[in-house]
């Protein structure tokens, strides 16, 4: 099984996915997915944009969406999606909403809390996906990090992409 660590290169650097997704669409967080048992993880593709010395991104709708196995990180599915399959409305082409990282984040804190919620997805993909009606202490702890981490990480305006496209997982993990 791979990490979701390795997930995320397979997502930026994979030769099929890039032979089709331009290199300028950033790779969304690794997104889990049950299908038939078995643990899939997806990825949307977006634009985030913002020209120098702007200190404010614009965030364009997701146009692709892949999922890989987690099995092997084998390519399942790669095609192209519009804005409405990600929960949002308006025009593909047209930014959908502005963000900005706080200005007192450094590389150092980013790549700690960015190996932090890769961790933390690794541990809550594998446990939804044989989830109890009844979570264990450590499991509660551990959702109770994902979503403070992940809303400031993820962007607060693209969540309403992730719980469109794995809204099981979401709602479990309490991220509403």
């Amino acid at each position: 099984m791979i990490t979701m660590k390795q997930a995320v290169q397979l997502a930026r650097f994979d030769k099929k996915i890039r032979s089709k997704v331009a290199l300028e669409l950033q790779a969304s967080w690794p997104v889990p997915l049950r299908a038939r048992a078995k643990l899939q993880i997806g990825f949307f593709y977006y634009a985030r944009w913002g020209p120098p010395p702007a200190q404010v991104d614009e965030l364009y709708p997701p146009s692709w969406w892949a999922v890989i196995s987690s099995d092997d990180g084998a390519l399942l599915t790669l095609e192209r999606r519009k804005p409405g399959d990600y929960g949002l409305a308006g025009p593909p082409d047209k930014p959908f909403a502005e963000h900005a990282f706080p200005s007192s984040w450094t590389p150092v804190l980013v790549r700690q809390m960015s190996d932090e919620v890769l961790s933390l997805l690794d541990t809550l993909s594998i446990t939804w996906l044989s989830a109890t009606t009844t979570d264990s202490p450590g499991v509660k702890v551990k959702k109770v990090r994902f979503n403070k981490l992940f809303p400031e990480l993820a962007a607060p305006p693209m969540l309403v992409c992730y719980r469109a496209v794995s809204p099981e997982f979401y709602e479990w993990v309490g991220l509403r």
